[in-house]
């Protein structure tokens, strides 16, 4: 039933205050065997409206057969009205005024000082003998509701998408299915001990949910798929059954996980390596630089001057050291599927660092990137001079280049993807649709909703839900 008016008014109980039908004077009487038939045969199978065996009296209505609009000054003319002509009636009209008696509600009064009045219509009365099988074939179906995309029985078939049950749908009323809208993934560490399938089990047990479990990788990766709306506090409820386990866990929206744009912080993200940390070691600097570099990480320092400081620290050093460093770079697990993955769906890779472009340059062309931001080093005679070229790449660079390269690729900003570990990433992993702070410093972490601690890069890619056997894994040194 529609109610008129702006205010939305609940628990009011309209009873009819007469028959629904009235009968023209030439027109026979409605056989009982003809409204059976109807209520139990074709009503049930055909949902033939009962307003095509009965002719009924309408009452006022506009050229497209819909009540006439009511005034917002409140005031109801008390008279009956037709359904709506796309609605289904059973023999007959509802009375569209009903008094208020609310006494929440006596200022619903009209100019005239008459008494408010509630407009209803009906939309549609019928009876649905299946609706038990329908809520049945609905659990059934909600368990194959993951990643909006075909999906898979249990032998691995390809399966046509979601089937149309017989539950009556519409606007208003009835039985309707509430759409499962978001995925809980979850992740253990490669390799580890974690059971990845009892937690699963808890959880499916704890949240009353008859959700089946879509393997992204046995043991390793998991979706659930849950309606939003039913589930309230539901990953801190996940979070408590995970305890100590080494396991990592995301919730988002189920649709458009897959992103076309990975801005990606270059190191101990990309790569294990703190290349500046490196640096020192090489050259017996002491502990001075890796100790400016925990600070500014960790968001104790500004990261520009930190970053001029510890050049500063190189200032006279031949620039061969650099080439030599270079080869003590070791790529994080799972960077090389992560890239090779996301460009083969057809996404753009970007690396970003605030680091060197002579470091970053090196692993963007091994690993493939499609773009490669980062800082030069001022070299003069062989020898590094101690300052950085301008504009120094900084937090606010990186979250302006994701932004920059998404309008020019024509994208949303919940289309992108980064991650990073650092304080300087916070920008670009606030503003990228899903910003993960990838083994991060605590300070990081606890400012970004989406994280992974424990699992390695292939992570990203079981966050946007493809599975173990999508991962490209082709010429992988």
């Amino acid at each position: 039933m529609l109610v008129a008016g702006e205010e939305t008014l609940c628990g009011r109980r309209i009873e009819l205050r007469q028959p629904l039908a009235k009968r023209r004077p030439t027109q026979p009487p409605m056989k009982a065997d003809r409204f059976l038939s109807d209520l139990l045969g074709n009503f049930r199978h055909g949902r033939q409206s009962l307003l095509q065996c009965a002719e009924i009296e309408a009452g006022a209505a506009d050229e497209n057969g819909k009540a006439a609009r009511l005034c917002r000054i409140r005031e109801f003319p008390e008279r009956e009205r037709a359904p709506p002509c796309r609605g289904t009636a059973l023999a007959g009209v509802e009375k569209t005024v009903e008094p208020v008696r609310c006494p929440l509600l006596r200022r619903l009064v009209g100019p005239r000082r008459q008494d408010a009045e509630i407009a209803i219509t009906l939309q549609a009365v019928g009876i649905d003998n299946d609706a038990a099988e329908a809520v049945r074939q609905f659990e059934r179906e909600r368990r194959f509701a993951a990643r909006c995309r075909t999906r898979y029985d249990k032998d691995r078939g390809r399966v046509s998408g979601l089937s149309t049950s017989r539950v009556v749908r519409g606007a208003i009323g009835g039985i309707e299915r509430r759409p499962m809208d978001t995925v809980l993934t979850l992740i253990a560490r490669p390799h580890g001990a974690s059971d990845l399938a009892h937690l699963v089990a808890a959880i499916i047990d704890a949240t009353g949910t008859p959700a089946e479990p879509v393997w992204l990788s046995p043991g390793e990766a998991c979706d659930l798929v849950f309606d939003a709306g039913r589930f309230i506090g539901l990953e801190q409820t996940v979070r408590s059954l995970i305890g100590n386990a080494d396991i990592d866990l995301l919730l988002q929206p189920l649709a458009g996980r897959r992103k076309r744009l990975l801005v990606a912080d270059m190191e101990a993200t990309i790569i294990e390596n703190e290349m500046l940390d490196e640096l020192a070691d090489a050259l017996d600097l002491g502990p001075a630089i890796p100790e400016i570099t925990r600070r500014a990480m960790n968001g104790e320092i500004d990261f520009a001057a930190a970053l001029e400081a510890r050049v500063a620290l190189l200032a006279g050093t031949e620039a061969r050291a650099l080439e030599e460093v270079a080869t003590r770079i070791r790529l994080a697990p799972g960077a090389r599927e992560l890239i090779a993955t996301m460009q083969a769906a057809g996404a753009v890779t970007v690396l970003v660092s605030g680091g060197f472009g002579i470091f970053a340059e090196r692993v963007a062309v091994e690993l493939g990137f499609d773009r490669v931001v980062a800082n030069r080093l001022d070299i003069a005679a062989g020898r590094i001079v101690g300052t950085v070229q301008p504009p120094i790449v900084t937090g606010e660079t990186k979250r302006r280049t994701l932004l920059t390269l998404a309008a020019g690729l024509g994208l949303s900003p919940d289309q992108t993807m980064a991650v990073g570990d650092g304080a300087n990433d916070l920008p670009m992993l606030t503003a990228a649709g899903i910003g993960i702070a990838f083994r991060a410093k605590p300070q990081v972490a606890a400012r970004v909703r989406f994280r992974i601690d424990h699992a390695d890069l292939t992570g990203l890619l079981f966050i946007q839900g493809y599975r173990r056997d999508e991962i490209v894994a082709d010429n992988l040194a």
